[in-house]
């Protein structure tokens, strides 16, 4: 099921480009700026982040993208996860807590923080970010991932054009170690 607050994005969204207005001309409902563009944190500055405060990391890739690397100590779910199914898995770790989700590149966990931010930050959380540029950052930062086996330097691009995105397209894997 989609969210009533994605849906009025994509229909405010389909309405700008069916018009072809500029979001400053719609003459629709005022929506902040904020329901469009999660705020966002850099690979280095999240590294710094998670050294200091308490950060739910929240990985929305599939589980295989997810069994090739991480970020130690992410939780995974779908990236169309249910507002209240999120909720519930973070449960009682949201009180005061920084969640930052992620995925590949950042159009997945940015949909989801655009969805699920209000309802997070009800339910205790500090903040809500998404790491931009996603886990290709993170890697090309050269912060640690790990695996099911401990630390790895290989990452899932998703697809072969996102694996240019890595300044060392050799750390692109499909597969998880065996």
């Amino acid at each position: 099921m989609i969210s009533r607050r994605f849906q009025r994005v994509a229909f405010f969204l389909a309405a700008l480009g069916a018009a072809g207005m500029a979001a400053t001309a719609f003459a629709g409902p005022s929506l902040a700026a904020s329901e469009f563009e999660p705020d966002e944190i850099d690979a280095k500055a999240l590294s710094a982040l998670i050294a200091t405060s308490r950060v739910i990391l929240v990985d929305v890739r599939l589980a295989e993208e997810y069994a090739v690397s991480r970020i130690k100590g992410a939780i995974r779910t779908d990236y169309e996860v249910e507002t209240d199914a999120l909720v519930r898995l973070l449960g009682p770790r949201l009180k005061g807590a920084e969640v930052v989700l992620y995925c590949t590149v950042g159009p997945r966990s940015a949909g989801l923080a655009i969805n699920t931010q209000e309802a997070l930050q009800v339910a205790g959380a500090k903040r809500v970010r998404v790491l931009k540029d996603g886990l290709i950052a993170w890697a090309n930062a050269g912060l640690p991932l790990v695996d099911a086996k401990g630390p790895t330097r290989f990452v899932h691009p998703a697809d072969q054009d996102t694996a240019k995105r890595l300044t060392d397209p050799k750390r692109a894997r499909f597969e998880p170690r065996r």
